[in-house]
């Protein structure tokens, strides 16, 4: 599946400016995207990596269990602080 990729804040100091189109295999989560990614933009990230990025995809916050499916469009940028919002903080839906 193609996931177009849409930096934001200070993301786009690691992706660039400009969306990314990544190849994932069929069923994969949030949590393989982010993982790619890691890979992707291992010499470019901070030490903490992706930890505290919220990811949206399709125009919903999605936390790092939730799947990709169909058209996605995903997302990414630093979460608040207290992790809400972030894909390994608590479920931002909720807030």
């Amino acid at each position: 599946m193609r996931v177009r990729v849409l930096p934001f804040g200070v993301s786009k100091d690691w992706l660039g400016p400009a969306a990314i189109t990544l190849e994932l295999a069929e069923g994969a989560l949030v949590a393989d995207l982010l993982e790619d990614l890691s890979v992707l933009l291992a010499s470019r990230l901070p030490a903490q990596g992706l930890r505290g990025m919220a990811v949206s995809v399709n125009a919903e916050y999605a936390r790092a269990d939730d799947p990709l499916s169909g058209t996605v469009a995903a997302s990414v940028w630093r979460g608040p602080r207290d992790g809400c919002g972030s894909v390994d903080g608590a479920d931002a839906r909720a807030h």
